[in-house]
This record gives structure tokens, C-alpha cells and sequence, in this order.
């Protein structure tokens, strides 16, 4: 059952080191809380729309995670390559590729590595760049530097994607709250799990924290399991567009999207409007 999986992964007593690298924790819980099968569904599309208009048929997916970008893409005829510094995330995503015909899976590589590392041991360049999932305030300190080298590394006709945690949209109407999740399962201990995923007002507008606390309920009262807490760089539209400018797009559009904890959203159907869209979708190109 699901719970038998969550267990035999986290253990009865979750006990979260600060020094707990976030991205192999998330890795514990991430199936869990995710509706793959409907953000694949209303996002793919867009990129494949995305992707004809730039003739892409190399990918790189950075903060791949478990691997579906890249899978599904692999499934789509592309060449993609998925970055991620968590070992965890990285050994799931190549036990996952296994399920693809023979053609497809030699298409799709994963490395545990540091992009920044990546990019200066192999010198390639991409058709398209994805950072999707908040993935790029997952360098809190250094985001601009990443995204600088990324730039390098895509082609001249090239797009980057960028998808982001709308924070404004976060601190001003959702009061702080991220997202809420119930997740039920059966279990002879546990009949429901809660992930709680809230942040912190801004450090000077540099950095924000992110803190997942976990519960669980055994269909009478709900007890925590554990909490993490995760520093994040408090990005917004107007600063990373600033930096894309720099780095010499000239073609940079933003659109908004909706997630209610559960179900996703289309990437580039609808106009960002800061207090009402939860996710910023970036799309910038130079021609």
C-alpha cells in the first residue's frame, strides 16, 4: 500500500537534519504529493507547441528530479539530458527510464551533478532549456550565476523555459500558505497523510524560507511526523527578466499559471497578473 511504501522510504519518525540535503528528502515524498499524470498532461502539450516553433530537438532539464520531463519527452522523439544534484532523485529517474522502448531510452540521460559543474565538463549546446518547478529559487545565494551559464549553453535559435512560485501572489493573498495537501492512504496505522508547505516573510528581498511539515492521522487525531526547512532565493518577474535582458534575450514572454495543491495548469494559456497567478512561466528566446 501507499503507506507501506511512505514507511519502508521515511520510517515511522521523521527526524530532519538542517544538513539533510532538501532535494533527497523531497525525493522520499514526491510521488505522493505530485499529480503527475495531470501536470504532464496539460503542460507537455504547450512545450511540444513550444519546441516545433524553435525546430528543438535537444533538450536539458535541470532540477530533473525523478526524471518525467525528460522521460516524457524521450517518449516524444527528443534527445534530453536531466540534471539534478540528489543522488535519490537521479537513481529513481534512471530506475524509471527502464520502461521505455530501447530507441527511447538511449534518447534520455540523467547525471548527479551540479549544472554549473555539468556545463563546464561538457561543452554542448541545447535547442531548449527547462527549469521547471521552482527549480531555479533552489540556489538561494547564486541563482543568477546557473542561469548565466545556462544562457551559454543554448543554442542561437534556442528557448528557455522557466517556472517559478509566483511569491508575491504567496505573501499578499495566501497569506504565506504554498499549498496544502491530503493525501489518503490504506493502512492499518495510517489512514491520511498532511503536507503543509508555507514560507517565511523575505530576508531584505534576497532570500525566502520555505518549511514542509508533515502529519499524520490514524483516523482520530493527527500527530507530526517532521518538519524541513529549506532556504530559497525570492525571485519575482522583474529580476529575472532583468537578467535574461543581460544575457542577451531579446524575446522574453511571461504567462501565469493555476495549482490548487493537486491539479496543474497549461504553461502559456493565460497572462501573468502577480496577485492571481500561482506560477510564473517564462519563455525567452533571442530570435
Amino acid at each position: 500500500s501507499k503507506g507501506d511504501v511512505f514507511r519502508s522510504l521515511i520510517g515511522d519518525r521523521l527526524l530532519f537534519t538542517e544538513n539533510e540535503d532538501y532535494n533527497d528528502f523531497l525525493s522520499k515524498t514526491y510521488y505522493t504529493t505530485v499529480d503527475w499524470e495531470d501536470r504532464l498532461k496539460k503542460e507537455i502539450p504547450d512545450l511540444i507547441k513550444l519546441f516545433g516553433k524553435h525546430k528543438v530537438k535537444s533538450v536539458l532539464d535541470v532540477g530533473c528530479g525523478t526524471g518525467d520531463y525528460s522521460i516524457e519527452l524521450a517518449k516524444r522523439g527528443y534527445t534530453v539530458v536531466g540534471i539534478d544534484r540528489s543522488r535519490n532523485m537521479t537513481d529513481e529517474a534512471k530506475r524509471r527510464k527502464v520502461g521505455l522502448t530501447s530507441k527511447q531510452y538511449g534518447e534520455v540521460h540523467f547525471w548527479n551533478k551540479d549544472v554549473e559543474d555539468f556545463l563546464y565538463e561538457v561543452d554542448v549546446k541545447f535547442d531548449a532549456i527547462l527549469i521547471m518547478g521552482n527549480s531555479l529559487s533552489h540556489n538561494p545565494h547564486n541563482y543568477r550565476r546557473p542561469l548565466k551559464k545556462l544562457s551559454e549553453s543554448l543554442g542561437d535559435n534556442g528557448a528557455m523555459v522557466i517556472q517559478t512560485a509566483n511569491f508575491e501572489k504567496i505573501l499578499k493573498v495566501k497569506k504565506r500558505i504554498w499549498k496544502v495537501n491530503f493525501v489518503p492512504v490504506v493502512d492499518d496505522q495510517i489512514k491520511e497523510y498532511c503536507f503543509i508547505n508555507y514560507y517565511d516573510k523575505p530576508d531584505r528581498n534576497k532570500t525566502i524560507l520555505k518549511t514542509v511539515a508533515i502529519l499524520a492521522s490514524d483516523g482520530k487525531r493527527w500527530r507530526l511526523l517532521g518538519m524541513r526547512n529549506n532556504l530559497m532565493a525570492y525571485t519575482d518577474e522583474a529580476r529575472i527578466k532583468s537578467i535574461l535582458k543581460n544575457e542577451g534575450f531579446t524575446k522574453i514572454e511571461t504567462f501565469g499559471g493555476s495549482y490548487d495543491g493537486r491539479t496543474w495548469d497549461k504553461l502559456f494559456s493565460k497572462p501573468f497578473n502577480p496577485l492571481e497567478s500561482d506560477w510564473l512561466n517564462i519563455v525567452a528566446s533571442r530570435k
